[in-house]
């Protein structure tokens, strides 16, 4: 049923496992308050192998006036752990290394609300971002980015995110981490570069909770992805693919997951719902979402939508208490097909398809079977 889009990788990033740092140099991090000490201290150990910083649950910070400033904190071989880094408003740190870079139980925040006068919005940094050939990972860290609501210039697919990715051969690796509170994306994921998410949790961000923009893929399992102001996740690009195992997409304001422009997605053992106005929707020629053993209910407007070309299939799912239709397909060459699964819906169509689309049925239960052709 998946087809080409999960092959492996020719070349596939490097990531490390935490196992292979059992025998790795362990550092105390200098004894100061200063995130610049601090930045400086990682960079001195990159190029040694296996080095633990462990911070001690130190909090480390820049007393200097707010301003939007980048961070440097890139280290090969490197775990930094056990440390609070708190930023002035607007600023970020750069993180990773070619051969990769680590981070555990680590809290990034931001320190104040408040924007200062002559801090142009448009300069705010995202909290965290790995770019063009680092691998980054992390692992039981909580992100917040703390940035103040209704600034003009940042609620924009352009503004700030929690996590950026970016660049060809650019790995992100987080497992049980929570990134939360951007006026753009949760994690931002683009230009060919690649992102594994295992165990976190993505909310309260103004945009999307996973924004993927041409990149070459994202894989998520066992995540929660809620409360976004935007749709849970946003993928676009001819071929970037995204895939989605046993998670959940629930509560955010416009979409559970969108896709355009050529792009695919897997969704597997998932539950969406309770989304504002539809559960999944793809539009465009190109663009194809595969479903498999997915549950699909209480979105505001339509579980499952096919626009523009677009071609979903859906095989043993349950679909209902959706409040206008279950499936939708609209627009020419559109299309929907349902295999072995169950569909119902509490509103005006079970199954809506315009003359120029279709919905195909095998094998499935359609209870009371609405289907307007119109």
């Amino acid at each position: 049923m998946y087809g080409d889009g999960l092959q492996a990788r020719e070349e596939p990033t490097t990531t490390m496992s935490l196992d292979a740092w059992a025998n790795a140099t362990v550092i105390t991090a200098v004894p100061t308050s200063s995130l610049q000490d601090l930045t400086a201290q990682v960079r001195a150990y990159n190029i040694q192998n296996r080095t633990i910083i462990n911070c001690q649950g130190h909090t480390f910070s820049d007393q200097s006036p707010p301003t939007s400033k980048l961070y440097t904190m890139s280290g090969d071989h490197v775990v930094l752990c056990n440390a609070t880094l708190q930023l002035p408003d607007g600023s970020g740190i750069i993180a990773g290394g070619t051969e990769g870079m680590v981070m555990k139980n680590i809290t990034i925040k931001r320190s104040s609300h408040e924007r200062q006068p002559d801090n142009d919005p448009t300069e705010v940094k995202p909290l965290l971002q790995v770019i063009q050939g680092s691998t980054l990972q992390l692992k039981n860290c909580v992100l917040n980015s703390q940035n103040p609501a209704d600034v003009p210039g940042l609620e924009t697919e352009y503004g700030n995110h929690v996590v950026k990715v970016i660049g060809e051969r650019t790995m992100f690796n987080a497992e049980t981490s929570v990134l939360y509170g951007a006026m753009g994306a949760g994690v931002w994921v683009g230009e060919r570069a690649e992102a594994v998410l295992s165990g976190c949790t993505i909310e309260h961000n103004k945009f999307a909770g996973v924004d993927v923009d041409n990149a070459y893929k994202v894989e998520m399992t066992y995540c929660n992805i809620k409360m976004n102001r935007g749709s849970g996740v946003r993928v676009s690009g001819d071929g970037t693919r995204f895939i989605l195992r046993g998670s959940t997409i629930s509560g955010n304001k416009l979409h559970g997951m969108e896709l355009n422009n050529a792009s695919k997605a897997w969704i597997i053992d998932s539950n969406v719902f309770d989304n504002e106005h539809q559960g999944l929707r793809a539009s465009g020629v190109g663009t194809s979402i595969d479903v498999s053993g997915c549950s699909m209910f209480n979105n505001w407007k339509i579980a499952v939508n096919a626009e523009d070309g677009a071609r979903i299939v859906i095989d043993d799912a349950e679909i209902f208490g959706n409040n206008w239709a279950a499936v939708a397909a609209m627009g020419v060459g559109s299309k929907v097909v349902l295999i072995d699964s169950n569909v119902s819906a509490k509103g005006e169509w079970i199954v809506y398809s315009d003359r120029s689309s279709e919905v195909e049925v095998i094998g499935s239960n359609v209870k009371s079977l609405e289907t307007r052709a119109g």
